[in-house]
């Protein structure tokens, strides 16, 4: 029963005309935008914006650790023996934690879902992780359940992928427990939407408006200078010709700018105008930056200046932590609960997954030293762990007083005695001082 109606749910999944899947789509070249462009992945990829807001969020959260905590005494400490942790930190012998989660991360920017399959030992604790093609996958809910349909592929067809699939299958599903799955928006909440399809028409006009500026530069090109020459002055077009030769052979070029021209026989020269925004280009350019970052809720996109509500870039970089990437973390955080923590762990109830999104502005010295010393004299870190956040080996005597330096507590060594009166000076002590 369970099996038929898992097959059912996968009949329902398959392609048609009316309702064609995504992996059709992409093979077929893409569904067509209102503009008549053809959108795929790589042809989005091919948008500027596009690209550089995509490698910018997976980017960032790829490079993020990923570590399992637990709770003891009121304090988080790391658990760096979980399975889970330890498939996160190497996930197979083909990819490393940072190509993987980019790769998961681009699919669900994109697709709407990324997704990865958990390899498990016989005992079903998590040992590897491998990356699925979201155009090959498709999800469906059968009794409550959600299943992954995915087809094999070079891109999928690795580790126990292939052992399960065998030779003689082109499709196989794969339980929801052993997938992390992370989605991007979505309507029913058992699957993302994909971007590529709700976007089609917006991508489809950036493209659009990229190859119309192309097709303008390259066949609607306007001369700088218009000679107009008195009938009768060339017999032949090879006159004329040569005459054109000469005349740019003489003033082309670097080397001769500036130099004095001539022309004679009653000939009549016309400096024609050039206005480099004369199709749109710049603007069309400007409203993609601005459309781009809407989309993928960026605070800016490189080049765009116009943004100015942020008294500085450390402002601007916490609202893009904020905004785009804080929803991205939670996320993955959540699910890497849900499907690599043991049962046992998640009734305890003191594990959980978090990412460090501190590591994203390690390399920025100037905003990660504002960052602790507000941290030091709010009286939140102590000294070496200053000194740890900047890569530091700990110096030992140094004062380990969270509030040193503070400002809120005394740090006046007679003060801190007690309530001892101070003594009193002699009139012949006065005297002498």
């Amino acid at each position: 029963m369970f099996i038929s109606k898992v097959g059912e749910m996968f009949a329902q999944a398959t392609s048609n005309l009316k309702n064609p899947s995504e992996w059709l789509v992409q093979m077929l070249g893409g569904g067509e935008s209102s503009s008549g462009i053809p959108i795929t992945m790589r042809s989005v990829l091919g948008i500027p914006e596009v690209f550089n807001a995509v490698s910018k969020i997976s980017g960032h959260l790829a490079q993020m650790p990923i570590y399992c905590k637990e709770m003891r005494d009121y304090k988080e400490m790391p658990f760096p023996s979980d399975f889970g942790a330890k498939a996160i930190r190497n996930p197979n012998e083909f990819f490393t934690k940072f190509t993987l989660f980019e790769k998961v991360m681009l699919d669900a920017l994109l697709y709407g879902n990324g997704r990865a399959y958990i390899e498990r030992n016989s005992l079903g604790q998590p040992i590897g992780l491998l990356p699925i093609q979201a155009e090959d996958t498709t999800t469906v809910v059968a009794d409550g359940e959600r299943w992954h349909l995915v087809s094999i592929n070079d891109g999928t067809a690795v580790g126990t992928l292939k052992t399960e699939a065998g030779n003689d299958r082109t499709m196989y599903r794969l339980p929801d427990r052993d997938v992390l799955l992370v989605m991007g928006l979505s309507r029913n909440g058992w699957w993302g939407e994909s971007l590529l399809d709700i976007m089609r028409d917006q991508f489809g006009l950036a493209i659009a408006g990229a190859e119309a500026s192309g097709s303008t530069f390259r066949n609607a090109g306007r001369p700088g200078l218009l000679l107009e020459a008195p009938r009768g002055a060339f017999r032949t077009a090879k006159e004329a010709q040569d005459f054109l030769d000469q005349f740019n052979e003489a003033h082309e070029g670097l080397d001769n700018t500036g130099k004095t021209g001539m022309i004679r026989e009653g000939m009549k020269a016309q400096v024609l105008p050039h206005d480099t925004n004369s199709t749109g280009y710049v603007s069309q350019r400007q409203f993609g930056r601005e459309s781009q970052a809407i989309i993928f809720l960026l605070e800016t996109v490189l080049g765009d200046n116009s943004g100015g509500s942020y008294k500085s870039v450390t402002e601007r970089q916490s609202a893009y932590l904020t905004n785009c990437l804080g929803r991205w973390i939670a996320k993955i955080e959540s699910e890497c609960d849900l499907k690599l923590l043991s049962k046992r762990q998640r009734s305890a109830g003191t594990f959980r997954y978090c990412m460090e999104a501190k590591s994203i502005y390690s390399n920025n010295l100037e905003f990660l030293a504002s960052y602790t010393s507000t941290l030091r004299q709010q009286g939140v870190i102590s000294g070496n762990e200053v000194r740890a956040m900047h890569g530091m080996n700990p110096v030992d005597g140094l004062d380990d007083d969270y509030y040193a330096g503070s400002g809120n507590i005394p740090q006046d060594n007679d003060l801190a005695k007690g309530s001892e009166e101070p003594e009193t000076q002699t009139e012949e002590e006065e005297d002498e001082v």
